[in-house]
Formats: C-alpha cells, structure tokens, sequence
C-alpha cells in the first residue's frame, strides 16, 4: 500500500524528475515495481519466438511435417513462464527441459542441417539465470 502511494505521489507531484529528490528506499521501490513487470514479459520470449517460428513453418509446409515433440516444447516453454511469472522458480527448470532435450539431440548426428546443441545451452541458460533471479527475489520478499 505504501508503495503504491509512493508511485502515485510521483507520478502526480514530479514526474520522472522527482526520482532525483526521492530518498533511496523509495527509488529502489520503483525501480523494483518497473522491474517485476518487464521480468514477467521476458520470462515469455522464447515461447513466444518458437511458437512464431514452427506456427509459421506449420501454416507453410502443413503440421504433418512436425514431430508432436515440438508441441511439448513449446507447451513446457508457456506452463514454465507461467509459473516464473507466479514467482515459483522451479517454473524455469520446466522450461529448460527442451534446452536440455535439444543439447543432447545435439550430440547424436540427427541429420539436421544445423546443430541443436548450442540453442539448447542459450536455452538452458536463459531459464536457470530467471529460475535463480525469481527465487533470490521471493527469498527477499520474504
């Protein structure tokens, strides 16, 4: 409650020029606020990349060239960016798991004309780094 009222009075009173003449604690909260809701858009962008992608190769050469396997990436990208947007960290070891699957199609010679193993660490990277960032931050929050 009282941050919210700390976001209106400057939002009312000063502007963006009036976070220079805020006490610190207040400018953190901000910051903070700013923050959490820029986190909850980013924890969706590689389901949303993969499902323009593979949607778009689906509607040009027909879903029959697609392996089901994609559809459970892509599904575990959303339900993983769904519950690291509920501030549950175990969400981003979800969405990994096709980072995971991809790095080990990338040891086996599948055949495909571009290796799947350094997309599966950015992967499994990206989703560690937000898992980790969402349990410090609910460790915090207390």
């Amino acid at each position: 409650m009282k941050n919210d009222l700390v976001i209106r009075k400057l939002s009312m009173n000063k502007g963006l020029r009036g976070m220079l003449f805020l006490p610190s604690r207040e400018k953190l909260i901000i910051i903070l606020r700013r923050e959490n809701v820029i986190m909850k858009v980013v924890y969706f962008i590689p389901a949303i990349i993969f499902t323009m992608i593979f949607g778009t190769l689906a509607m040009s050469m027909g879903i029959s060239a697609f392996s089901p396997v994609i559809l459970l990436w892509i599904a575990l990208f959303y339900v993983g960016a769904i519950l690291l947007s509920k501030s549950k960290f175990w969400g981003g070891f979800l969405a990994a798991l096709p980072g995971v699957h991809w790095i080990y199609l990338g040891t086996k010679d599948t055949g495909q004309i571009m290796n799947e193993m350094p997309m599966g660490i950015i992967i499994v990277i990206f989703y560690i780094l937000c898992s980790v960032f969402v349990y410090f931050k609910r460790r915090t929050k207390g």
